[in-house]
């Protein structure tokens, strides 16, 4: 072998190790590399009713929320939480072509008992006990009361008192408007509906404790014919004595 064909194998030689001393090398740096970094994406902006001052839907934005849509804000009202216990204190008004009538309306909830007693201005207040499957009624001065089974009559919608389930039940096709809102200092999901018949009905959900704050019912003409407010909610446990039947009987040994 002569010497040109010495010096061209020893180059290639040395060109074979510097590859393989360079692969060796990214192939560990590669190795050794932390995996990307992918930034989050920024949130989304809420969406919120619009901003009419005449509008009955109210006004304030919440931001920082998922957005609502038509599709999903009855999952998101029926995802909120909820008060095992509470009392409050509703306002009922009713309209007609001759005039109004409001009344008021105190709810107990309690071990799954509910009491709903409606003031009546017209006569003796009622009371309502359900639970348990079963449902007492008496009205004030009575020293009895009517103990049946719950039966398919809900006496919420009896007492014209609408509640979170009321939104769940709204056909999608029906929903005109949603959004976020301030709604009597109540920060809220606002969600419209308009009935076949062209009747309007508006819902103002607790986003902090998932019950109805206030609800509204228009006609075609677009007046209001039916209007609920919250007054008042505590969520202390309510005392065993708003859980009495006439007689001093309590409901919860009653129900059982």
């Amino acid at each position: 072998m002569n010497k040109n064909k010495m010096t061209i194998l020893a180059v290639c030689a040395a060109v074979v190790v510097c590859v393989s001393v360079l692969t060796s090398f990214y192939m560990s740096s590669v190795g050794s590399r932390p995996a990307p970094i992918v930034l989050p994406s920024p949130p989304e902006t809420a969406a919120s009713a619009p901003d009419d001052s005449s509008d009955s839907s109210g006004g304030g934005e919440i931001p920082d929320r998922l957005v609502l849509t038509r599709k999903n804000v009855r999952g998101a009202v029926a995802a909120l939480s909820r008060p095992s216990e509470y009392s409050a204190e509703i306002s009922v008004r009713l309209s007609y072509a001759s005039g109004s009538s409001e009344s008021v309306r105190k709810v107990k909830l309690r071990s799954g008992y509910q009491h709903t007693f409606a003031a009546s201005g017209l006569g003796a207040g009622r009371h309502i006990i359900s639970g348990g499957g079963k449902s007492f009624r008496w009205e004030d001065g009575d020293t009895h009361f009517y103990v049946g089974q719950s039966g398919g009559v809900d006496h919420d919608d009896e007492l014209w008192i609408p509640t979170y389930e009321d939104v769940a039940d709204i056909r999608e096709s029906e929903i005109t408007d949603v959004g976020y809102v301030d709604k009597n200092g109540y920060a809220c999901v606002f969600l419209a509906a308009e009935e076949a018949s062209g009747r309007m009905k508006k819902f103002w959900v607790s986003i902090d404790f998932g019950l109805l704050v206030a609800s509204e019912i228009l006609d075609q003409e677009g007046a209001q014919i039916y209007s609920m407010s919250l007054l008042s909610l505590s969520l202390e446990l309510p005392p065993d004595s708003d859980f009495m039947l006439p007689g001093s009987v309590s409901v919860f040994s009653a129900g059982e």
